[in-house]
């Protein structure tokens, strides 16, 4: 993991140098971001590198893959965390359904804005 994490702090110095992010870039951010699983370290790399990059000069696909990476990420959080939960009641399989739906409610929601 963190081999490919010195990857992409590399990878953003190059993407950095011309203050642009071409379609190319984020396939190649993609290929190394979905490389293994998705993690805190990565979702942070995301929003770095979206910070250093200004607006008018990130493709509509890096939005895509923004969004992609950090729903991924919020989805296999909430699925981990939700293991450790004891279920003792029906309040609370009524509390990881409602977490379900609003996953997928998300899901919807960012997919429909991403493609447009």
């Amino acid at each position: 993991m963190e081999e490919l994490l010195e990857k992409l702090y590399t990878y953003k110095k190059q993407i950095i140098s011309d203050g642009h992010l071409s379609d190319k870039e984020v396939e190649g951010l993609r290929e190394l971001l979905f490389a293994d699983e998705m993690s805190k370290e990565k979702g942070n790399f995301l929003f770095e590198l979206k910070d250093l990059v200004a607006e008018k000069k990130r493709t509509s696909n890096f939005e895509k893959l923004f969004v992609d990476a950090i729903s991924v990420l919020l989805i296999v959080s909430f699925f981990k965390h939700s293991l450790d939960v004891p279920f003792e009641n029906a309040k609370d399989l009524l509390l990881l359904s409602l977490g379900v739906v609003l996953i997928a409610l998300s899901l919807f929601i960012a997919n429909k804005a991403t493609h447009k």
